[in-house]
């Protein structure tokens, strides 16, 4: 099971159990923020599973893998280039951890 709190940063009296990702919101958040952070949190941690994931199966049987690029659905550019790097960056780690490089 993988836990992903949203929660405020300071509305806990007690030491926060730790989770798998902890997002800390800050005092006043509304909703627009709540959302915004449960879609950037999403976003490159979903992402980045989905890429090792289908890594991992290609490799067990030694199919090949061609990388183009897609989606672009950020309102800012940074946002879909942001998840592109995050691809490439997860493929050359696979590339490397395959012994190509």
């Amino acid at each position: 099971m993988f836990t992903l709190p949203l929660h405020g940063d300071r509305n806990s009296p007690f030491r926060k159990e730790a989770s798998d990702l902890d997002v800390p919101l800050p005092d006043g958040c509304g909703d627009a923020d709540y959302l915004a952070a449960l879609d950037n949190t999403l976003t490159m941690q979903g992402m980045q599973s989905r890429e090792q994931r289908v890594f991992d199966w290609c490799h067990a049987r030694r199919l090949p893998l061609v990388l183009m690029m897609a989606g672009g659905y950020g309102v800012r550019i940074e946002e879909p280039v942001a998840v592109q790097v995050n691809t490439y960056r997860v493929a050359l780690d696979f590339w490397r951890r395959w012994g190509n490089g």
